[in-house]
């Protein structure tokens, strides 16, 4: 739950750049922006989830975000349903640190086995 200063977005663009709009997949702001679309410096949290596209997600996204200024960057990796771990980045880190349990920041705190219930039944992607 988030408190009465804080929006959630899902899957809506955040500017980066002058030229680049992803979509990820959360986002929470540290306040409403009304009618205005976000920037990544509004963000308090930047969340990918990642099956499929994590590599662009890591190689790509990421850095685009931290170097915005996104205080931090969650990367929920799904790609080994078996072994599902959200991987915390901020600037100037040159390795996540990597969670299974509880993922917190920005006020946010998610228990995990909730999120990653269920996924290990699920067919990893074959390659």
């Amino acid at each position: 739950r988030l408190n009465d200063e804080r929006r959630l977005l899902v899957q809506q663009p955040l500017i980066v750049d002058q030229f680049h709009e992803p979509q990820p997949d959360l986002v929470i702001l540290r306040e409403p922006l009304a009618r205005r679309k976000p920037r990544v410096e509004d963000c308090l949290v930047v969340i990918e989830v990642s099956d499929s596209t994590y590599a662009t997600d890591v190689a790509i996204k990421l850095p685009a975000y931290l170097m915005a200024g996104a205080p931090a960057v969650w990367i929920v990796n799904i790609s080994t349903h078996a072994n599902p771990v959200v991987e915390v980045w901020t600037a100037g880190m040159s390795q996540p640190t990597l969670t299974r349990d509880v993922v917190s920041g920005a006020g946010v705190t998610v228990l995990l086995d909730a999120v990653f219930d269920g996924l290990s039944e699920i067919p990893d992607q074959e390659e």
